[in-house]
């Protein structure tokens, strides 16, 4: 934490955590205190304790915040009271066990019911994943002793109950037919009354929303904390159809279908505990064949044409994966292309190509829909045949009066149940190894590099250099002024190739000081590096951060916002689009303060009329090109950074409107802001605007002009 001004006397103020994504006792230590200052003192440090573990987690985060409670000798700032903390987890998802391979990208030598396993073990680590699991597993053991008590009653009920040479003594429990009757009525309805009760509280256990939701929340957060390489690699339609289908075929083809999978095992378990104690129970002989028939027959069978039939199913699926992931990222090309298309009238060649693709689909669709029903089929010929086989031995059995009608119609039930459950064993099986490629798909966007780790340690050098830069200005013998501390760049480090045109690197060679309070143009030649190096400065391109000096250097307390080229809107109101960068718990995002901006920007009146209504647009395709770009740069200075990068803030503009804009920016840097109270100007940080431009009229409203050049590098 950092203090400016006067120094000489001690000052405290209170500090604590606060939750983000990231939750106090599971990831961090909640702390608060209070920071003391001693006199002269201008650093002070604590610390929050993490709670390390080999769990996978996304970029959690949390935040510290500096409140007045007990405040001491001391006023806080307006804007920096919070620092967000970001946690960097090396673990790799879904656990570590195959992490050398994920990271290489190595998933041929991933089996893929091994990944999928590690999921599951992922996945129950969740604790209301975990209670839910727990529940559903006892609720599903609930049902199969159910299933097994009936077994037993039906036997009871055909062959003690309703059998004319049973007399009542026989009876058990209840010495009286009519009233084993009723009995029998009792025990079967109570229990399925609770199972029914039982399964519709299933859906409250958030099993599997919960598993989604991780997945999905997952995905969107690391996308979101990309470093450029990785947002590169993918497609649009990678992360959508991530989100939408495979996290949805991983849960409930993967997880899901494993809870089902135990439940058909339990069963037959049970069936196989049933038909050993049945002789015992009613005074039978065993009958060991209809024992293992049931029992081995069925695995036998199912696994052997699942063996056969494994290739050609995954194969399909895969087609069929694939043809979708077309289908949707060509209506999305469509849906963004469609100015183009409207344009160069090429409706009748979209829709053309469209219906190929349609056909593609249709047909892979057809396909897989042709070969699951010829697996599904399968177990049900094996139930039907082994169970007919059985009805015509054993039925002979029952005529010669070897085994008794009960037992009978109990072990047809057992065979037809066996068969179902061995059937949907078979099915999940199926299922699960059809979700191996969206498994891989959500591994590998899980595992890609993200750029929080380059962001801490540059962080961490604009923090020791803005240190080292006070104590040359206290060694100076002045009073150490964080607002004299540049914006320097010396030798720029980037990555080859980083921010290129035309495939040719840049030249980054040469030494900057920007000092803080100038509005500043740079100029040069097209793809000579520009929008390359106001992107470093923005922090959109981070410069290499393996080396000892990144040639780079921001001071650590300022905000810093990018604006770029093209405006961009997301669906809302017109004020949530004017004031989404706006600090919170300040008065930057005042009613009176955005539409004075927007006037100043000559947005016109019936836009302004927008501002007090609640309607909701995707405001890109409301807007002129004008007005957009008015709105895009209204947006900024609403925001009221130390710094603002824009590219091309004059491009679309005629010269009059254009003198307009540059004259608000001057007087964004001269006023530390725009619609501010001047009478707490020296309260307020320096403000800088740093641009692109390609217009010279501009330039005239500039305090410092840089020239970037492949030749010379960059320079005054």
């Amino acid at each position: 934490v950092m203090r400016v001004g006067y120094l000489a006397t001690a000052s405290k103020v209170k500090y604590q955590t606060a939750p983000g994504s990231a939750k106090p006792g599971k990831t961090y230590v909640h702390t608060t205190g209070y920071l003391e200052f001693q006199p002269g003192e201008a650093v002070a440090h604590f610390q929050v304790p993490l709670f390390d573990d080999d769990e996978w987690n996304t970029t959690l985060e949390f935040y510290v915040e500096l409140i007045s409670e007990g405040i001491a000798n001391c006023q806080l700032d307006m804007y920096l009271t919070s620092a967000k903390v970001s946690i960097i987890d090396n673990d790799a998802f879904p656990t570590n066990k195959y992490k050398k391979q994920i990271l290489a990208q190595d998933f041929k030598s991933i089996p893929g019911p091994g990944l999928l396993l590690e999921y599951f073990k992922m996945n129950i680590c969740n604790p209301v994943v975990r209670r839910g699991t727990i529940k559903m597993l006892l609720v599903d053991m609930y049902a199969n002793v159910y299933f097994t008590l009936k077994l037993f009653m039906n036997v009871y009920l055909v062959d003690y109950v309703l059998s004319p040479e049973r007399s009542d003594d026989e009876l058990w429990v209840v010495h009286s037919k009519e009233s084993s009757l009723l009995m029998l009525l009792f025990a079967t309805i109570a229990p399925f009354i609770l199972l029914y009760i039982l399964d519709q509280k299933k859906f409250s256990w958030k099993v599997a929303g919960t598993s989604r939701n991780t997945l999905q929340k997952s995905l969107l957060r690391k996308f979101l904390n990309y470093e450029e390489s990785s947002r590169q690699q993918i497609d649009k339609g990678d992360l959508v159809m991530a989100m939408t289908r495979d996290a949805f075929k991983v849960v409930h083809d993967g997880y899901m279908n494993f809870l089902a999978l135990l439940q058909e095992v339990g069963k037959i378990f049970l069936v196989l505990g049933y038909q050993f104690a049945v002789p015992y129970v009613f005074g039978r002989p065993m009958r060991f064949a209809n024992i293992l028939v049931p029992f081995f027959a069925f695995p036998l069978l199912l696994v052997s044409f699942l063996a056969l039939r494994v290739r050609v199913t995954t194969q399909n699926f895969l087609d069929m994966n694939e043809s979708q992931d077309d289908f949707v990222e060509y209506v999305e090309r469509t849906v963004s292309n469609y100015r183009l298309i409207a344009d160069y009238n090429a409706r009748s060649a979209y829709v053309d190509t469209f219906e190929k693709v349609i056909k593609k689909f249709n047909g892979a669709f057809t396909s897989t829909s042709r070969v699951l029903g010829v697996n599904n089929y399968f177990p049900r010929w094996v139930t039907v045949c082994i169970v007919s086989l059985y009805i015509v031995v054993s039925g002979q059995q029952t005529i010669a009066g070897n085994m008794t009608l009960g037992i009978f119609l109990a072990d047809v039930q057992v065979y037809t149940q066996v068969g179902e459950a061995w059937g949907i064993i078979y099915k999940v099986l199926l299922e699960m190894q059809t979700c191996f490629p969206a498994m891989e798909r959500i591994v590998r966007l899980e595992n890609l590099p993200t750029d929080v780790p380059q962001r801490r340690k540059l962080m961490a050098h604009n923090r020791s250099s803005t240190a080292k830069l006070r104590q040359e200005m206290e060694q100076n013998g002045g009073e150490p002024n964080i607002d004299d501390m540049p914006i320097s760049l010396n030798n720029l480090q980037l990555k080859p190739n980083e921010g290129c045109a035309g495939g040719a690197g840049l030249n980054n060679s040469g030494a900057l000081h920007i000092k803080q309070g100038q509005v500043v143009a740079l100029v040069g030649n097209r793809g000579h590096g520009k929008a390359t190096l106001l992107k470093v400065i923005s922090g959109v391109i981070l410069p290499r951060t393996d080396v000892e000096d990144p040639g780079f250097f921001m001071p650590s307390h300022l905000r810093v916002l990018h604006i770029s080229l093209e405006p961009m809107f997301f669906k809302g109101t017109l004020m949530d689009n004017l004031t989404f960068g706006v600090t919170k718990k300040t008065a930057d995002g005042n009613d009176q303060r955005v539409r004075n901006i927007c006037r100043r920007l000559h947005l016109s009146e019936e836009t302004l009329k927008l501002l007090n209504s609640d309607r909701e647009e995707d405001w890109g395709e409301v807007f002129s090109q004008t007005d957009r770009s008015i709105i895009n740069l209204a947006r900024a200075l609403v925001a009221n950074p130390e710094v603002v990068c824009i590219h091309k803030p004059t491009q679309c503009f005629d010269n009059q409107m254009s003198d307009v804009i540059m004259g608000l920016l001057q007087a964004f840097v001269k006023n530390r802001g725009l619609e501010e109270n001047p009478e707490t100007i020296s309260f307020r940080r320096p403000r800088t605007c740093i641009f692109t431009s390609s217009k010279a009229a501009s330039l005239a409203f500039s305090d410092t002009v840089v020239h970037v050049s492949r030749h010379h590098g960059i320079r005054l």
